[in-house]
């Protein structure tokens, strides 16, 4: 039998094929316990909307010895049947007690005392965060993807970059993968460009 080659990759030990002998050793699940004082993300101001929204990222920040969080918020427009997403910022020593600072980056609602990051042009959804701090150019060491609508097309899926994680660029030929798609669904393969032979690759991408 070929070995399996997994290079540099993080291997998840959940997956059987990769682990040579299990003898002596027994699989055990654990019950999840969920914190006490849940939901540890509340809505606390009116720019929020209705408040945080599901989606999003939290990547641990050894330097600064923090949590950080992208995440969305949900809010109806003035007519009260339209709405949209925005992307805000928290910060968080231990992952529960979470502080949203003034960022003034983004204009929000008149006003730029808000911890709003990005806007997107029609709604900015489902936004994902991933740092690479070895990416030989700084100001992307930062990569967002997430959900857009851009000068009237269909939402598609679109990236960001940003050296500091605060101060966005929209990458100027979004959406990367145009066509329409939601959190729960995967976009059709000939509505995002993709031959009938590669659509076996929209599930991975949905997945990461």
């Amino acid at each position: 039998m070929e070995a399996l080659r997994i290079d540099s990759t993080k291997p998840f030990l959940m997956d059987g094929t990769i682990v040579e002998d299990v003898w002596m050793l027994k699989r055990m699940q654990c019950q999840v316990k969920k914190y006490e004082t849940n939901p540890v993300m509340r809505r606390t101001h009116e720019y929020e909307g209705c408040g945080p929204y599901l989606h999003g990222t939290v990547l641990r920040d050894p330097d600064a010895g923090q949590f950080r969080m992208w995440y969305q918020s949900f809010r109806y427009l003035e007519d009260g049947v339209h709405y949209t997403y925005d992307v805000h910022y928290a910060v968080s020593s231990d992952g529960i007690h979470w502080e949203k600072p003034v960022l003034g980056v983004v204009e929000h609602l008149g006003s730029r005392n808000t911890n709003v990051l990005m806007k997107g042009h029609s709604r900015i959804g489902a936004p994902c965060v991933l740092h690479e701090p070895n990416d030989p150019d700084p100001k992307r060491r930062y990569k967002m993807v997430y959900l857009d609508a851009l000068r009237g097309q269909w939402d598609g899926i679109c990236v960001a970059f940003s050296e500091d994680g605060i101060r966005w660029e929209p990458y100027p030929g979004n959406p990367v993968i145009p066509g329409h798609s939601d959190t729960r669904e995967l976009p059709n393969a000939k509505a995002v460009g993709l031959p009938a032979s590669q659509s076996r690759l929209l599930p991975q991408l949905h997945r990461r």
